[in-house]
C-alpha cells in the first residue's frame, strides 16, 4: 500500500492555516500538486486533509465511490448554525428526495418563463452604464457583476414586485454575509459542529432576514394563486406519486441554498470573463462577430444560447482557468484505497478543482486563456472530469443551467453595447476562497459602442 505524499509547505503545528487566512491558499495548493502526482496531504491546523488533483481519483470520489464519500462535519455545521437542510448541505436519502422533486424544474427548457425577467435586470444595469459611459467614470467589473447577479436572483426568485427596494437590499446583504461565513465554515473543516465561531450569531441574524423575506413571498405567492418566480415554482412542486409538497420550512432552507449556490459564483465567472477578453482582442471580435450574427440587434432568448457557440467556448474557457468552486471538501467514512494509495476512515478530503483545470496531462499550457479547447475537435476524448466547473455526477450542481443562461445573456447583452475597457497596468489573478475570486478590483472604463 502506498503512502500519499505529504510536500513540504506550510508551517509546524498550524500547518497551511496562515496561507488560507492570508489569502494564498492558492499559491500554496498548486505549488504542493507540483510536488505530487494527484493526491497529496496537507494540515490545516490540527486537520490533516487529502486532496485530488487527477480526474481519475476525482471520478471515483464524486461518481465510483461517492456513497463513501460525505458532506461530514462542516457542512453539518452550516446545516446547524446558518443555512439550514437544503441540498448544498443534506445528505443521504433526504438529499436524494429534494433532488428529485427540484431537478426537473432547473433544467434549461423549464427555465425559459425567467428569460424576460433576467433581461429587464441586465437592461437596467446598462441603463445605468450610460451616464458612467458618458462621464468616463470608473467601475469595478467585480462589484458590478455581483450586484447585477444578486438581483437577477433575487427578482426571478421572489419577484420584481413583492419586495420593498429596502427588502430586497436586505436580502443582498445577509446572503453576502451567509457567503464568507460559510467558506470559513468549510475552510476549518475540522472545528466540530457544536462550536461556535466568532460570527456565527451574525450568520443566524442574516438568515432571520432571508426567513422573513421568504415568509413574506409565500404568503403573497398563495394569495394569488399562480406565479412565475421560483419560489412559486417550488410551492407547487410535489414529491414523486404523491401530492405532498415541502413545507414551509424547507422553502426556506432551498431558497437560502439557491442565493448561495448563485451568489459569487456566476458573477466571478463573468468578471473573469470580461477581464480575459479585455486582453484577447482577437477573440472579443470573435464573440461580437457571432453575437450580431445571430442576434442582430434584438434582444436574446434562452432559444438563442444555444446558438452561440464560440461564446459558450470563451464562458468555458473562462470558468475552466478561475473555476467558480475552486474545491469541494468531502469526508470519508469508510477507509478506501485510490490507485494504491490508503485513504482513512474519517478523513477530510478536498476534491481540487482548480488543480484539475490546470492538470498539465491534461491541458497544454494550462495557464494560457485558449477558448478553441473547447471546439468540439478539441473536446473529444477529453476526461469528463478534466473539466467539472459544476461539478459531475450525482452531485452536479443543480443551478448549472440556471447559471449558465444567466451567464451567456448578460455576455450577449453587455458586449454588444459596451467595451469595458480595463485601466491600465492591472494585473488580476484567481484567488481561492471556496470560490475562485478575483485577486482584486477589476477597474475600467465603460466605452458605448452604439
Amino acid at each position: 500500500m502506498n503512502v500519499v505524499q505529504a510536500p513540504p509547505v506550510g508551517v509546524p503545528v498550524l500547518g497551511i492555516l496562515p496561507d488560507v487566512l492570508l489569502g494564498q491558499t492558492l499559491q500554496t495548493f498548486n505549488d504542493a500538486q507540483r510536488r505530487s502526482n494527484g493526491l497529496f496531504r496537507l494540515m490545516i491546523g490540527p486537520q490533516e486533509i487529502y486532496v485530488v488533483t487527477d480526474p481519475d481519483y476525482a471520478q471515483h470520489v464524486l461518481q465510483s465511490n461517492a456513497r463513501n464519500y460525505v458532506k461530514g462535519w462542516a457542512y453539518k455545521a452550516l446545516r446547524d448554525w446558518s443555512l439550514g437542510n437544503g441540498l448544498l448541505t443534506s445528505d443521504g436519502d433526504f438529499w436524494l428526495k429534494q433532488r428529485r422533486l427540484m431537478q426537473p424544474h432547473f433544467h434549461q427548457n423549464q427555465l425559459a418563463y425567467l428569460n424576460d425577467t433576467m433581461v429587464a435586470v441586465i437592461d437596467d444595469m446598462c441603463a445605468e452604464w450610460e451616464e458612467v459611459a458618458r462621464t468616463g467614470e470608473t467601475i469595478d467589473i467585480g462589484q458590478e457583476m455581483g450586484r447585477l447577479t444578486m438581483q437577477i436572483m433575487t427578482q426571478t426568485v421572489f419577484g420584481n414586485d413583492i419586495l420593498t427596494k429596502a427588502e430586497a437590499e436586505g436580502v443582498m446583504e445577509a446572503v453576502s454575509v451567509l457567503a464568507r461565513g460559510v467558506m470559513l465554515r468549510l475552510f476549518l473543516g475540522f472545528v466540530p459542529p457544536w462550536l461556535s465561531l466568532p460570527g456565527d450569531a451574525q450568520l443566524r441574524r442574516m438568515r432571520e432576514v432571508i426567513a422573513q423575506t421568504v415568509r413574506k413571498v409565500i404568503r403573497e405567492e398563495e394569495r394569488r394563486g399562480e406565479s412565475n418566480t421560483v419560489i412559486g415554482m417550488l410551492m407547487s412542486a410535489t414529491y414523486d406519486e404523491s401530492d405532498e409538497r415541502m413545507s414551509e420550512q424547507q422553502l426556506l432552507d432551498e431558497a437560502i441554498t439557491l442565493f448561495l449556490a448563485g451568489f459569487e459564483t456566476t458573477s466571478n465567472a463573468l468578471t473573469f470573463t470580461f477581464y480575459y477578453l479585455h486582453h484577447h482582442p482577437g477573440v472579443r471580435l470573435k464573440v461580437l462577430a457571432e453575437l450580431q450574427a445571430q442576434l442582430g440587434d434584438r434582444s436574446p432568448t434562452v432559444a438563442d444560447l444555444r446558438n452561440l457557440t464560440y461564446t459558450r467556448m470563451v464562458l468555458n474557457e473562462a470558468m475552466r482557468i478561475a473555476p467558480p468552486a475552486a474545491a469541494v471538501p468531502r469526508a470519508v467514512v469508510a477507509a478506501d484505497e485510490i490507485d494504491g494509495y490508503q485513504i482513512p476512515a474519517n478523513a477530510l478530503l478536498w476534491v481540487y478543482i482548480y488543480g484539475l483545470h490546470h492538470h498539465p496531462a491534461h491541458w497544454d499550457k494550462p495557464d494560457v486563456f485558449d477558448p478553441e479547447r473547447f471546439s468540439p475537435e478539441a473536446s473529444e476524448g477529453r476526461h469528463r472530469f478534466a473539466y467539472i466547473p459544476f461539478l459531475s455526477g450525482a452531485r452536479q450542481c443543480i443551478g448549472k443551467d440556471f447559471a449558465l443562461m444567466e451567464a451567456m445573456l448578460a455576455l450577449s447583452i453587455v458586449l454588444r453595447r459596451y467595451d469595458l475597457a480595463l485601466e491600465p497596468d492591472q494585473e488580476i489573478k484567481p484567488q481561492l476562497h471556496v470560490t475562485t475570486q478575483p485577486s482584486g478590483p477589476v477597474s475600467a472604463r465603460i466605452r458605448r459602442l452604439r
